[in-house]
């Protein structure tokens, strides 16, 4: 953080988890209006990730992929929640431990902690958060009796009813379908992306800004264009096992959605090996998976990644204070309010640094 405040500072910065409106306020941050309006009114970008970064008509920052945090499992269920907190109640009221994959506390509050940022000051949103986060987390990760259990395969243990729902931010087309498939072989499943008043959350990842005081500002923005243009970014999203997200760029974006990353075989052969590899079920040693069968289903989500408008911002230093101040509610030596309480303090005397 010092390094992009000093006058040394590199020409260009991924912010993710930093503080980004303290930076605009500040004045450490290039106006980007100049480079990328010109891109929106192209229909190179997509308008709803670039509006979720104006700040006061003006854009200093753009993410160069995106997730949307999704939730896949039983449809009964699916249907009567919509938080972390109706998570929590509902295992509670029904009594179900294998309602969501297995995952330690300091896990979950690192995936769950974006979705409340913008409130995480307010000490009942603390509290009710640790208490929920409580409720749904494992001590350990020894209770894993399946690798398919843990949030890294969540589709795996719907495949395998491990469990009856999961949160997911699929990061490819071929994620989406791994979703689809062990929601149809799980059977009677829905998805949904989560939202609040109706608009839909999306996690951005690397958030690309260029220095204000950058002496390569001409070249520094050349490099923000080739970044998301839309060859770059069909190319640099191709890869299901190595994206990191969904381009915005809004041409690339119908371009994996439209399957052109994928041929019958490709998508045959990645899908098989992920699944003849992470499971030894020989029922799915003949699965055949192809693309043609699951193209009309991915298409229909792609509107939700056009209409996302909500972003889970994310801050590294309040993710440290929550971890830390915590860690003895979880172990169950201080309680939850001498948490709570701690949590409030330290985010106080941060919010005055």
């Amino acid at each position: 953080m010092s390094q992009i405040l000093s006058q040394n500072s590199p020409d260009l910065f991924i912010l993710d988890g930093l503080p980004i409106n303290d930076y605009v306020k500040q004045g450490v941050l290039l106006n980007l209006d100049d480079v990328l309006n010109p891109l929106v009114e192209q229909d190179e970008l997509l308008p709803n990730i670039y509006n979720a970064y104006k700040n006061n008509n003006s854009i200093y920052t753009i993410p160069l992929d995106f997730t949307l945090p999704m939730l896949w499992g039983e449809s009964e269920i699916v249907d009567q929640v919509n938080s972390l907190q109706d998570i929590a109640n509902y295992k509670v009221s029904h009594s179900i431990d294998n309602l969501i994959p297995y995952e330690i506390h300091e896990s979950m509050i690192d995936r769950f902690y974006p979705f409340f940022l913008d409130s995480i000051t307010d000490q009942s949103t603390i509290k009710s958060f640790l208490e929920d986060v409580k409720i749904l987390s494992v001590d350990t990760c020894d209770k894993h009796d399946s690798y398919f259990k843990g949030p890294d395969h969540p589709d795996e243990g719907l495949l395998n009813n491990y469990h009856k729902i999961h949160i997911a931010f699929p990061t490819s087309v071929d994620t989406l379908m791994y979703e689809l498939y062990a929601s149809k072989v799980h059977g009677n499943c829905k998805y949904k992306c989560l939202s609040m008043d109706s608009k839909l959350f999306f996690k951005p990842n690397n958030l690309l800004a260029i220095s204000a005081e950058s002496k390569h500002q001409e070249i520094s923005k050349e490099i923000l264009q080739l970044a998301l243009s839309e060859s770059i970014q069909f190319k640099s999203h191709s890869n299901c096992f190595s994206s990191p997200g969904f381009p915005v760029n809004s041409k690339a974006l119908e371009q994996l959605f439209d399957g052109k990353s994928l041929s019958t075989e490709n998508a045959t052969n990645e899908l098989f090996t992920f699944y003849s590899y992470y499971n030894t079920n020989d029922q799915l040693a003949g699965t055949c998976l192809y693309w043609k069968d699951y193209k009309a289903s991915v298409q229909q989500l792609l509107p939700f990644y056009k209409e996302a408008s909500i972003p889970l911002s994310e801050n590294t230093q309040v993710l440290e204070i929550l971890l830390r101040d915590s860690n003895d509610y979880f172990a169950n030596t201080i309680s939850l309010d001498e948490a709570t309480n701690q949590i409030c303090k330290n985010l106080d005397l941060l919010s005055k640094e």
